[in-house]
């Protein structure tokens, strides 16, 4: 039995602001059950930080990392209300380093932070190293009329192209909706990184917890151009995952879909995160939606230099 996993999950069952990637549930089904754990700090009998990770056996070696279609995890902290930025500086550098020091041993650490989290200097000081990826994030969704004047030209352009043609509605067939990611992937080369009992299963999950939906759109004659998974916590919605038919991309279907995304999660969370990308075309998509630019790092560190060797091989062959 592991207390301490089982104090976590009580903890999530009664703190509503824990994002929803770092939340029990979701690491059972992104991770499995039993293929994540987590670190944690308690003061009074409490829990006031936290850490979870994925955990991966590679023959003799093991990797601590990121569960599939989980784009964040990091540090989790009970900040005090009105506390200052010195004050908050000195918790991190405190409770982050506590947390670093109760990780298992490991032979690979590989994590994204939340874009909220902007220290990572306690990983830096115990060895760790840092890339800055970006995402876009609406960051305020009181006001969707102003949120729609920031879009780009080509973007409002795309919309009123596909309003009248192009619906746009709820789906709970998570087949036909892996079946057009599927079809995204192919376009691209590259094959779909989960399997279909994967998302089905997460799926389930995310309609039990009320915390996502899939969004689809279609013309007149049936045909879905697009779809998307959207996820959300009280704080912020993510778009998850989505495709597109590859025959059908320039019916602005995919700029409609996104804009109704939006418009749904304004009625659920306070931010929209597109969950961006580090691929320059779907950068530059992304970013005519008028989000701000949002820096978040991703960590690694190396105690086997064999698999430090077989990754930098791996790259350098992609």
């Amino acid at each position: 039995m592991n207390k301490t996993k089982d104090k976590f999950r009580q903890f999530c069952l009664k703190n509503h602001q824990i994002p929803l990637f770092l939340r029990d549930w979701w690491l059972d089904h992104t991770a499995g059950k039993n293929n994540w754990d987590v670190v944690v700090l308690e003061k009074d009998g409490h829990i006031v930080s936290f850490m979870p990770f994925a955990i991966k056996k590679v023959g003799v070696f093991t990797a601590i990392g990121m569960p599939l279609l989980t784009p964040f995890l990091g540090v989790w902290i009970a900040y005090p209300e009105n506390q200052n930025k010195t004050a908050k500086l000195s918790m991190e550098k405190k409770y982050f380093s506590q947390l670093i020091l109760q990780l298992p041993k490991f032979d690979k650490f590989s994590a994204q932070l939340d874009p909220n989290i902007t220290n990572w200097l306690p990983f830096y000081w115990e060895g760790y190293k840092q890339t800055t990826c970006y995402t876009y994030v609406i960051e305020n969704l009181s006001d969707t009329n102003h949120v729609y004047e920031n879009f780009k030209g080509n973007i409002k352009g795309d919309i009123s192209k596909a309003k009248g043609a192009i619906q746009i509605c709820e789906s709970n067939d998570i087949e036909h909706f892996y079946l057009i990611c599927s079809k995204t992937f192919s376009r691209q080369k590259k094959q779909i990184p989960f399997s279909f009992k994967f998302i089905s299963t997460l799926f389930k999950g995310i309609q039990e917890y009320n915390a996502g939906k899939i969004l689809t759109s279609k013309d007149k004659e049936g045909n879905v151009h697009a779809a998307a998974l959207i996820v959300w916590d009280k704080q912020r919605a993510y778009y998850l995952l989505g495709g597109g038919d590859p025959q059908l991309r320039n019916s602005g279907a995919t700029s409609l879909l996104l804009w109704e995304a939006i418009k749904l999660a304004a009625t659920v969370s306070n931010q929209f995160d597109f969950e961006g990308s580090m691929i320059e075309p779907i950068e530059q998509f992304f970013r005519g939606f008028g989000g701000t630019q949002k820096p978040y790092f991703q960590l690694t560190k190396y105690n086997s230099k064999t698999i430090e060797l077989a990754d930098h091989l791996r790259n350098k062959l992609k």
